[in-house]
């Protein structure tokens, strides 16, 4: 088997048909591709759905059904447990792929040799046309390759946040996931805080594939953009997890400060982000937090040379001074009005 599509499945009975429809009109051999479902325990119709995929396609299907509710970290995990490609592609179950999407990034994972081929994503309420965008083969997409033995190249490509942190629009050798102990952090709901960072210091050529051939469902309903969640705490959870590990897996010493800018836009301003926009009021409480945590963690986080040399933003950088001069509530209050106006 070539490639493992693992899609985490949980009260989906509206998107499930499409995002399966799309996954089975793949232009690469559907022999090649195994699908393997997890239900967290749905609530609704999606299990029964998914035993009909599961019955029509049986060579090619294994469905999986989760005997409590555990989170997609875990459908994840569970489903990488039964992956048997050489490479994987994670797919959330209300998204949906052009017919070309496997095609395209195994045929350029192929040609390179690369653990892991990126492609672009379309942000898409449902009324774009699917296989509107299909008809390329890889050869005729720009592309880049980076060849990450390179030290400086692996930098860079931190910085510049090449690879996304987001599970989907992927293809992965699956060796490199199992190898190196990359998953999911159970539990959270931002589980994949350290996927994209993580497979940025493991892997050893990346390519990115310009070509939009993945439908990420705006869905109001997601976890991200539900306002007034307490588990948007997670984001401080997951990456104190993430921080112990990355100096447990011995990357501190080469890559610190390359870390630190990650810790800055993936953390820092993320969670400023969540705490301004995904609550009716923000949380003063949650914005000391924060403060602690920063200080905590990274104590001299604005000697960063990177930052001293001005790759942040104004504004960034304003958010960041906030988390070591503490401010009160009232000016909080001032700072969180300001950014809801020049946006983050």
């Amino acid at each position: 088997m070539k490639i493992s599509i693992i899609i985490p499945c949980f009260n989906v009975e509206k998107y499930i048909d499409r995002c399966l429809d799309s996954v089975i009109s793949q232009t690469f051999p559907l022999s090649d591709i195994e699908i393997i479902c997890v239900d967290d325990h749905s609530e609704d119709s999606t299990y029964e759905k998914l035993l009909v995929w599961e019955k029509t396609y049986p060579d090619n299907f294994i469905l999986v059904r989760l005997e409590i509710n555990s989170g997609q970290s875990t459908a994840r995990n569970i489903g990488l447990s039964y992956a048997s490609g050489d490479y994987v592609a994670f797919l959330d179950s209300d998204d949906w792929i052009e017919e070309n999407y496997i095609e395209s990034m195994y045929e350029k994972a192929a040609q390179e040799g690369s653990d892991i081929v990126q492609t672009e994503f379309i942000r898409d309420d449902g009324n774009i046309c699917l296989n509107a965008l299909s008809g390329s083969s890889s050869s005729s997409v720009n592309s880049e390759t980076f060849d990450l033995s390179d030290v400086n190249t692996r930098k860079k490509v931190i910085l510049d946040k090449k690879i996304s942190s987001n599970a989907p629009f992927k293809l992965i050798k699956r060796s490199l996931l199992t190898e190196n102990n990359i998953f999911f952090y159970d539990g959270l709901k931002y589980e994949d805080i350290s996927f994209g960072l993580l497979l940025s210091l493991y892997s050893k050529k990346l390519t990115l594939l310009h070509q939009k051939s993945y439908h990420y469902f705006i869905n109001p309903n997601s976890t991200v953009l539900k306002k007034n969640q307490t588990y948007h705490i997670d984001i401080i959870t997951g990456w104190s997890i993430l921080w112990a590990d990355l100096s447990a897996r011995g990357f501190m010493e080469e890559y610190k400060e390359e870390l630190e800018i990650e810790f800055v836009y993936s953390c820092i301003l993320i969670f400023w982000k969540c705490t301004i926009l995904r609550f009716d009021t923000p949380p003063y409480s949650y914005y000391r937090l924060l403060c602690e945590f920063v200080k905590n963690t990274i104590p001299d986080l604005e000697n960063n040379k990177y930052i001293k040399a001005g790759i942040l933003a104004e504004h960034h950088r304003l958010l960041l001074s906030g988390c070591y001069n503490i401010l009160n509530n009232q000016d909080f209050k001032k700072l969180c009005d300001s950014v809801v106006k020049i946006g983050l």
